[in-house]
């Protein structure tokens, strides 16, 4: 009898143990880090007027939290500031993406931008400019390679308060092969121009190589990425997002799936039941 009550519990317990599953696996995969490349940030607020060390790539906003997690495409930016932002990588040059710019905007055409993001190619602003001053993602490069191994990122505002968001910026780290052979250094990707970036940024849903190779997913590429089709642009949206949003995501579909789960439990459990009736 025991063990007839005992069969007949382990279905309610069900539930329970495929949750524990379901945000183990969730847990798993975030300290694996799969959501490295949407919490991987620089604040410029929060190094105003200094100079770091670059890595092989990064994401730049005006601020982030010490996790690293943007929270200017959350809350804005502040009004009245000025800041600088040098890297700097011995031996290598930058690719610098604009991903998103959204600050104010002239009040009329023809006036310059109140708010502002620029770019130097150089350890300060007396260094040469390798962007206009941008307000706006329309209106700026897609991307600026520097010819040196410093870039300098200059932020303003002015005192007016708004509800922009501020600006986002990609960059990477390359260096261009010395040797007789052009070839990269150890186990390093070369792009189809040449450049060398890290391994480690090859087939990432993120452009690493200003020829964009490193994410070509064609027959023979170097690369050899896998084709998502229609999901690529998705999956690049998705990455850029955010986290809050990423989080809000992941919640959801979460929940969705628990529910699912859970009606599947109950289902199974009454089909059980009714199979322990017809077989007394």
């Amino acid at each position: 009898m025991a063990m007839e009550e005992r069969a007949r519990m382990e279905p309610k317990h069900r539930p329970a143990v495929l949750l524990v599953v379901l945000f183990a696996c969730l847990f798993s995969s975030a300290q694996a880090g799969f959501l490295d490349s949407i919490t991987n940030y620089i604040s410029i607020k929060n190094m105003c007027n200094k100079t770091i060390d670059a890595t092989d790539s990064q994401y730049i906003t005006w601020d982030a939290s010490a996790e690293g997690v943007a929270t200017s495409y959350i809350y804005g930016y502040d009004d009245n500031v000025y800041c600088t932002l040098t890297l700097r990588y011995p031996g290598r040059q930058f690719y610098v993406q604009y991903i998103q710019v959204d600050m104010e905007k002239p009040s009329s055409s023809g006036k310059d931008c109140p708010d502002y993001v620029r770019l130097y190619d150089g350890n300060s602003t007396a260094a040469t400019p390798l962007s206009s001053a941008v307000c706006d993602s329309a209106k700026a490069d897609e991307s600026v390679i520097s010819r040196t191994n410093a870039v300098t990122i200059e932020f303003s505002s002015d005192n007016r308060t708004t509800t922009n968001m501020g600006v986002q910026l990609l960059y990477s780290t390359f260096y261009r092969p010395t040797n007789v052979n052009k070839t990269c250094s150890g186990s390093d990707f070369q792009c189809d121009s040449g450049d060398c970036i890290s391994k480690g940024l090859v087939c990432d849903f993120q452009v690493h190589c200003a020829d964009r190779s490193d994410e070509s997913s064609k027959k023979g590429s170097s690369s050899n990425c896998i084709a998502l089709g229609v999901f690529e642009d998705f999956v690049k949206t998705f990455l850029n997002l955010g986290l809050a949003a990423v989080i809000g995501i992941i919640v959801a579909v979460a929940v969705v799936l628990i529910i699912i789960i859970i009606v599947c439990c109950i289902c199974c459990c009454k089909l059980c039941k009714k199979s322990d009736n017809t077989a007394v």
